[in-house]
């Protein structure tokens, strides 16, 4: 009878420990998502009179433009990758 009584002390003390502690709900705040636009790319302002000459300077220009524009866009976009 001892035994059982001691059971019901130890069980009531746990029982009334799991319904005392609270638990805390952490919410990360995430950043605002950057605003990504398209650039104006040089290739857009080329004419079907544009030389040769322009238009791989055009070209290469843009491609230039859209690896800065990506590496921009990744760099915005991490704050939103899990570490």
């Amino acid at each position: 009878m001892k035994q059982l009584n001691t059971l019901i002390v130890a069980v009531s003390v746990v029982l009334s420990a799991c319904t005392t502690t609270s638990e805390v709900i952490r919410v990360a705040k995430t950043p605002e998502p950057p605003l990504i636009s398209q650039p104006h790319l040089e290739i857009y302002d080329l004419t079907k009179d544009s030389t040769p000459d322009a238009i791989v300077k055009a070209y290469y220009a843009s491609v230039l433009r859209l690896q800065a524009a990506f590496d921009e866009a990744r760099a915005a976009l991490d704050a939103y990758r899990s570490k």
